[in-house]
């Protein structure tokens, strides 16, 4: 399923700067865009069921103020800021079904912002910059990932969490001490994290097998050499539904592993590199799998080992 792009039908665009317990807004017309940022109306609401509603009642309110239906389409816009935004615009879509939500990358949002020359950062301010992001810019639709893929994606992130508390409690062993309970203190640290990331490698398993398209998607990154099962889960989870993307391309663009061309007139003429803008959790466990797979017995091994024998011999 291609992304949606229904931005070209709004008049209205909200935008929300999202907190753990609030968020602020303010909103832009897509033909009546102001020049000073603090001259938009702004309102603070908390992130509940009950702050949202309240949210409803003010933006159709301004709607009825611009001459709008209230049941024309409006976007919303908020950076991506993790579970905060996801939850907040899951709210405001069951109330609203005329919104059009956006997570905007907050490397373009904040690129947008120097490009007004804004001196001052406050919430409303931040609010205020997305709502006229998403008037000027009127970028593509958020589409919600399905259950399956959202579980999956909590799943292998709590997991890789308790892995890295792993890591550091196992480096924090090696100190020395002198103190007894100190070093049982550690040893039990340690033991409970290996107990709750096999409990949490079984869930993932548990959670694959009950879904037929993920577990077939597993099936096939796992017949390639290096990627093992939770490998192959943490890509899955981290990309989503794949058919949601039109082409491998933004597939590859997604996860960073685009190629990147820097040239500028006749002299600059710089190496083609990897872009690097995307998601840096895939592209670390394609490389640890691409470093397992040149250790087996395969063709990426037999091709890896001729191109380092060949670069000796180059050089």
């Amino acid at each position: 399923m291609k992304r949606k792009n229904n931005s070209h039908e709004v008049k209205i665009w909200f935008g929300a700067d999202v907190s753990k317990g609030f968020f602020d807004v303010s909103f832009c017309l897509t033909e009546e865009i102001p020049k000073d940022i603090s001259s938009m109306k702004k309102a603070s609401f908390q992130s509940t069921d009950d702050g949202v509603k309240e949210f409803k009642i003010w933006a159709s309110t301004q709607m009825e103020e611009s001459r709008l239906l209230i049941d024309d389409k409006f976007g919303f816009v908020t950076e991506a800021t993790g579970s905060y935004s996801v939850s907040l615009i899951g709210k405001v879509l069951q109330l609203c079904s005329n919104c059009i939500p956006v997570i905007a990358d907050p490397k373009s949002t904040n690129a947008y912002k120097k490009s007004l020359r804004i001196r001052n950062k406050t919430d409303k301010i931040d609010a205020a910059v997305l709502s006229r992001y998403g008037a000027e810019r009127k970028p593509s639709a958020y589409v919600p990932s399905s259950k399956e893929y959202m579980e999956l994606k909590e799943l292998i992130r709590q997991r890789r969490a308790s892995v890295n508390m792993l890591t550091a409690a196992k480096v924090q062993a090696q100190e020395p001490s002198q103190v007894k309970a100190i070093l049982m203190a550690r040893k039990k640290v340690i033991r409970n994290l290996e107990k709750t990331i096999a409990l949490l490698e079984l869930a993932i398993k548990k959670h694959v097998n009950s879904y037929p398209n993920l577990k077939e998607q597993v099936k096939i990154l796992i017949s390639i050499p290096g990627v093992a099962f939770i490998s192959a889960a943490n890509i899955i989870g981290e990309i989503g539904d794949v058919k949601r993307f039109s082409s491998s391309k933004k597939v590859a663009a997604y996860a960073g592993v685009s190629p990147r061309i820097y040239q500028s007139g006749t002299s600059v003429k710089g190496k083609t590199r990897m872009c690097k803008e995307g998601q840096g959790k895939i592209r670390q466990i394609l490389y640890l799998s691409v470093l397992a797979s040149t250790r087996g017995n395969n063709g990426f091994s037999r091709f890896y080992n001729y191109l380092t024998s060949v670069r000796c011999i180059i050089h």
